[in-house]
């Protein structure tokens, strides 16, 4: 139907995914502060958690497809993955729980909204 609702339903479950990856990372990150390495991808998977809203807007202001955000997204996780095989010889755990959030979140940004309780939920919440 396209409504309000609907619209309303979709942001918000795209925004808790985000905010909760966001708010994961970065308190991980500041407990594993005696590891720098697992610190400093925390703190950059932190970093990248923010970027979804905005690589959605630029998607939809400069008239690229939206699903092309995924893209762009699953490339600064692969690029994690990449430095890490580089210089490490293999990816750290943190670098495969970036792309797994992404691969995970990504559907549940999409199929939350379309649930009639999940609606529900946030108009005895929110009015």
């Amino acid at each position: 139907s396209g409504g309000e609702p609907e619209i309303a339903a979709a942001e918000t479950a795209s925004q808790m995914v985000d905010f909760l990856s966001f708010g994961l990372a970065f308190i991980l990150g500041f407990a594993k502060t005696k590891k720098p390495q697992t610190h400093k991808r925390l703190m950059l998977a932190s970093a990248i958690f923010m970027v979804p809203p905005a690589a959605f807007r630029l998607m939809v202001v400069t008239g690229l497809p939206v699903p092309l955000t995924l893209a762009v997204l699953i490339g600064l996780a692969l690029a994690m993955l990449i430095y890490d095989w580089r210089k490490l010889g293999q990816p750290h755990w943190v670098s495969w729980m970036v792309l797994g959030v992404f691969l995970v979140g990504t559907p549940i940004k999409i199929g939350l909204p379309l649930l009639s309780a999940w609606q529900d939920l946030l108009v005895a919440m929110l009015g």
